[in-house]
């Protein structure tokens, strides 16, 4: 499956393909590199998994969209196996969050600056329903991450959405007061 991923990543590089664009077929790649389609098969799917790679049913395989499909389960996984604890998520998040509203800052528009002061509203509204004020406390950061202009912050900001629901909740429940918040 290495030589499947280099063929695949080469492929790729040299014919300057974009998302959506046809890669070679299991039957090709297996063909042009002599290993059994199995185990094209089987790197196929893992390119699918993480997203490099979109394959459907009748469809020749083509270059995936960036998404947070790959990381969410890295996330999710790290934090349920307590491999990561949500005060490593809380460290993690700061560092990005502060470059990411140095860019916001620097590259936003009037509806990112409308869509912020809207979740400031309603999570002033929500500060005594935790877990609302944490739904739209994550629609706040997915904003921030919008208006970097960066898609990888949006794409991790999305990646993120279910241990920031969680730090968030952590973090409110430390707090007393809506001026603390």
């Amino acid at each position: 499956s290495e030589r499947v991923t280099q063929y695949v990543v080469k492929h790729i590089q040299q014919n300057d393909l974009k998302p959506g664009d046809r890669v070679p077929s299991e039957v090709q790649v297996s063909g042009d590199l002599g290993i059994s389609r199995g185990v094209v098969r089987q790197a196929y799917h893992s390119f699918r998994k993480a997203g490099i790679l979109e394959i459907a049913m009748g469809r020749s395989p083509r270059v995936g969209e960036l998404s947070s499909d790959a990381f969410t389960p890295l996330f999710v996984h790290a934090l349920s196996t307590e491999q990561a604890s949500v005060e490593d998520v809380l460290e993690l998040r700061s560092a990005v969050e502060i470059r990411a509203a140095e860019l916001a800052a620097m590259h936003r528009n009037a509806g990112h600056v409308d869509a912020l002061r809207k979740a400031i509203e309603g999570m002033r509204k929500s500060v005594n329903d935790r877990d609302r004020f944490a739904r739209i406390d994550v629609r706040f950061h997915q904003v921030i991450g919008n208006a970097t202009g960066n898609v990888l912050f949006e794409i991790f900001s999305r990646a993120l959405r279910g241990s920031y629901e969680s730090s968030i909740r952590t973090g409110l429940r430390s707090r007393s007061t809506l001026a603390q918040i």
